[in-house]
Parts: C-alpha cells; sequence; structure tokens
C-alpha cells in the first residue's frame, strides 16, 4: 500500500527536544456525583448507532489525530477507506490492514520508498489502530464528531490517524507526519483534541507552518484545543491554539474551542479563555460542581450516566458540528475554507453571542448546538 507523501525535514534529527503532546490534566470521566471512573472498558459500553449515512452522498472525511478506535464500538460505515489499500472492501472494519487509517506511534525512523520519482512513507511496522487508552481517548472523540451528522447532509467517514500512545502521549514528528497524511488524503477537517504546552512558540514554529501554509492550501481545516489553565505558570502557552491568534494570519488559523457553561457564561475554571485566540465556546451539558461535563457519547451497558470532562470534548463537538453543517460553498471550493470562511458563509442559526463570554471567547461567540440534542445521543438502552 501507499502510505503518502514523505514529508521530510530537519523535525527528524530534534525530534527529541520537544515536549509531547498530550491531554488536558482536568481531562476525566466522572459518574453523576463527580467521583472519578479512572478506566472505560469496552465491555461496558454499547456500539455506537449505526445508519447516519443511509441515503447521503456527499462525505466529510474527519481526520483523527489521537489514540485510535475500538471497532467493536464505532460502526464500520463511519470509518474512511484508503483508496490505495488493494482489496480494501475485503478489509472494512479490519483496525490491523490499514485500510482506515495509519499508525504513527511506532514509527520512530520511518522508511521511505521512492517509487515513480516520488518520495513515499514506507509501510509502518504495524498498522494496528487500536485505542488502548484507559479512557478510550480517541475512540470517544471519533464518536462525539460522529453524532453531530444526525442532522446533517453529508455523511461522515472518520479517518483513524493513531498519534498519541495508550499514556495519551504524542511527539511532534509523528503529529506533522500525521497532518500532511491527512491533507494528502483529501480530509476536510483534522480533530486535533490535544496540545503542546510550552513557554517558547518558536519551538512549533514548524507546526504553525503546516497549518497556516500547507493545510490553507489544501482546503483542510483543523480544530483544536484551547488548552489548560495553569497557575504555576501563567506564561505557559498552548500549540496549535495560539497559532489561531485572529491577528496572525486569521484567515489560515487553526479554530479553537473551549467548553463554557450550560447557560453559556462561564468558560470551564480549569481551561484556557482568551478574546484573541479561542473562536468558540461549546455549552457543557452538566455542572458538576466546578466540573463542566459533557454525557458520554456512547451507552452503558448498565444505564448508568457517565460524562467526560475536557476541552477535547469541546473540540471534538465543534468539529463535529463545524464539518456537519459545512456551507455548500466551502464544500465545492476548497480555496474558501477556513476560519473566515466558516463564519461569513455558515448559516447565522450555527452561532449565538453571549456578552458574559466577551473576555474568554472571541465576541463571545458559542455554538448553537439545537439546543443541546445532539453532541451525545448515545443509546442508554
Amino acid at each position: 500500500m501507499r502510505g503518502g507523501p514523505a514529508e521530510k525535514s530537519s523535525i527528524l534529527h530534534f525530534q527529541h527536544s520537544f515536549g509531547c503532546g498530550c491531554f488536558g490534566a482536568d481531562e476525566c470521566c466522572v459518574d453523576e456525583e463527580g467521583n472519578r471512573i479512572e478506566e472505560l472498558s469496552p465491555d461496558i459500553l454499547n456500539e455506537l448507532e449505526g445508519g447516519l449515512n443511509s441515503g447521503k452522498e456527499k462525505e466529510i472525511i474527519v481526520a483523527v489525530l489521537d489514540t485510535g478506535i475500538v471497532a467493536e464500538l464505532i460502526p464500520s460505515e463511519y470509518l474512511w477507506v484508503n483508496p490505495d489499500v488493494e482489496n480494501a472492501a475485503e478489509l472494512i472494519g479490519d483496525t490491523t490492514s490499514g485500510v482506515h487509517g495509519r499508525n504513527f506511534v511506532v514509527d520512530p525512523e520511518p522508511q521511505v520508498q521512492t517509487r515513480d520519482g516520488i518520495r513515499y512513507l514506507g509501510d509502518p511496522v504495524t498498522m494496528d489502530l487500536r485505542d488502548e487508552h484507559p479512557q478510550l481517548h480517541g475512540t470517544m472523540m471519533a464518536a462525539y464528531i460522529i453524532n453531530q451528522f444526525r442532522n446533517s447532509e453529508y455523511a461522515v467517514k472518520i479517518m483513524v490517524l493513531k498519534t498519541h500512545n495508550a499514556n495519551g502521549l504524542g511527539n511532534l514528528d509523528d503529529i506533522y507526519r500525521a497532518i500532511h497524511y491527512a491533507k494528502y488524503y483529501g480530509a476536510h477537517f483534522i480533530n486535533a483534541s490535544w496540545a503542546f504546552p510550552a513557554t517558547d512558540p518558536e519551538s512549533y514554529s514548524i507546526l504553525k507552518d503546516v497549518i497556516q501554509r500547507d493545510l490553507a492550501k489544501a482546503g483542510t481545516m483543523m480544530v483544536t484545543v484551547s488548552g489548560n489553565v495553569y497557575m504555576e505558570d501563567p506564561t505557559r502557552k498552548f500549540y496549535p491554539a495560539k497559532f489561531g491568534k485572529r491577528s496572525d494570519h486569521p484567515a489560515m488559523g487553526v479554530m479553537v474551542a473551549a467548553t463554557v457553561s450550560k447557560d453559556k457564561t462561564h468558560v470551564s475554571p480549569s481551561e484556557a479563555r482568551s478574546n484573541l485566540f479561542v473562536d468558540f465556546g461549546v455549552p457543557c451539558d452538566r455542572e458538576i460542581g466546578e466540573r463542566y461535563v459533557f454525557s458520554l457519547p456512547l451507552g452503558t451497558e448498565s444505564g448508568s450516566p457517565c460524562y467526560l470532562q475536557g476541552s477535547s470534548v469541546a473540540c471534538a463537538v465543534a468539529t463535529g458540528f463545524l464539518a456537519a453543517k459545512l456551507p455548500q460553498m466551502l464544500f465545492d471550493h476548497k480555496p474558501a475554507r477556513s476560519k473566515l470562511g466558516v463564519l461569513e458563509y455558515g448559516d447565522a442559526a450555527m452561532f449565538s453571542n453571549s456578552s458574559a463570554l466577551a473576555e474568554g471567547v472571541i465576541g463571545g461567540r458559542v455554538l448553537n448546538l439545537s439546543n443541546g440534542e445532539v453532541q451525545t445521543l448515545g443509546d442508554n438502552g
């Protein structure tokens, strides 16, 4: 199979000097009382409902750069199929074949092959995309995204790009190559429910370049988290969120989401806020003390409600929401796909403005999630 273009750069020589991309320190699964649930076993969860793509001809490809998926929980109809995999139709649902994405975590020094004068990444050591994160982070993010397509004119296809290990850590090299893979195979959106905390933005200039130059040229839009609040180090910033600053190439910047209260008046106390780079507030489903939480996107066998806290969820909900409601003009014309394009051509009913959020979100802009209907409709039956 063809592995995608080999994007080689100096990053391969300095990859060990970078910090790890990670999920938020505040992220956790909790029960109704707010007690932490340390592990989510696939055995206690119900498979996501199928049939949402039925009768829809237009497809939106969303690349999820995360910990992989549990195939038993995500119906294969929602998974992207690599057109370069031989006999792909016979491998649908097999997350070890490379047909639904690629595992970047296990390739510290990816092999490069040259065919017909073009350099490609060689096949990875393993193509296994299985999600081994204790709380199934990648699986949950994919499910949140898919749930937003319930009332969409588009079918959704999740491109599974495994960039983070079972501990939720990913390095910049793997993420950089995964972004190029997503761009090469025509992803409309990239979901980046993670961040690189740093005090020196130049350390991540290569990430900035690929977002503001390469993704903009390809018409691939990235949505990411605002980051966590680190009271002990106020100089710490979060990337790629900071690359979405509206004074810095606003037309090409990454789109940034943060969790807000159900009444749309406060940004989550554990998440970073800014009226310079946070684009969308995503209303939570419930507030448990100071926790702003979202209902689990998959039902549980027992029917007991569970919740997830964290900007990762806000990011995934925003990605799914924006993708499911992508204006036809942007679907047809790649050059117009951007943050400004979404705001200019999108239905005005997609957003509302809360003056109470003006200091934490640009314009106090909030996603109108169909009266709280859509982001978390896992079957608890």
